[in-house]
C-alpha cells in the first residue's frame, strides 16, 4: 500500500513547482486545465513570443489540417500531427472537460452534429490552445511591466509610474 503515499507526494511536488510560475496560474482559468496540464503546456511551448499568432502555434502543435491541392482542387485532410505530441495530447484531454462547459458546449454540439464527436473534440482542443496562446501573450507582456501581479484576462493594465514626458 505504498502507492497512495507516492501519489500524494507527487501531487505536493507538482503544486510546489507550479506555484511560482505566473503562466501556470493564468492558464488554469481555462476549463479542463489544471496544474499539470498548464505546466506541460508552458514547458513544451517555451517562449510564447516566438509565435506571432495563435494560428502559428496551432500549426506548430499539429492541430491544423493537411492540405493537398492540384490546380483548382483543394482537399483538406486529417490534422498534420507535426510538433510535440504532448502539446496535442494535453489540450485534447482538457477538451474532454471543456466540451460540456460554457462557452465550448454549443460549439462542440454544432461541430459534432456536422462532422462527428471525435473531430469536434479536436476542434475544441484547438480552440483551447488558441486561448492559451492569448493568455500566455498577455502574461508575458505584463511580466515585463510588473512581475508581482498578473492581471485577469481582459483586465486593463494601468501603470502607477509617473509619466516620462511632462504635459505642455
Amino acid at each position: 500500500m505504498r502507492l497512495p503515499w507516492l501519489f500524494s507526494e507527487s501531487k505536493k511536488e507538482i503544486a510546489v513547482r507550479a506555484k511560482p510560475d505566473l503562466r501556470v496560474q493564468a492558464l488554469q482559468v481555462l476549463p479542463g486545465v489544471g496544474q499539470l496540464t498548464a505546466m506541460t503546456l508552458v514547458a513544451e511551448i517555451g517562449d510564447i513570443t516566438r509565435f506571432p499568432t495563435a494560428r502559428k502555434l496551432c500549426a506548430w502543435a499539429g492541430f491544423t489540417p493537411t492540405v493537398r491541392n492540384s490546380d483548382r482542387k483543394i482537399r483538406h485532410g486529417h490534422i498534420s500531427k507535426q510538433g510535440s505530441p504532448w502539446v496535442r495530447w494535453v489540450p485534447s484531454e482538457a477538451a474532454q472537460t471543456a466540451k460540456v462547459r460554457s462557452p465550448f458546449d454549443r460549439m462542440y454540439l454544432e461541430i459534432a452534429r456536422r462532422r462527428g464527436r471525435k473531430i469536434a473534440t479536436i476542434a475544441i482542443a484547438r480552440k483551447l490552445l488558441a486561448r492559451a496562446f492569448y493568455i500566455l501573450k498577455e502574461v508575458s507582456a505584463t511580466q515585463t511591466l510588473s512581475p508581482e501581479r498578473v492581471p485577469q484576462p481582459g483586465e486593463l493594465v494601468t501603470s502607477d509610474a509617473p509619466a516620462i514626458w511632462p504635459r505642455a
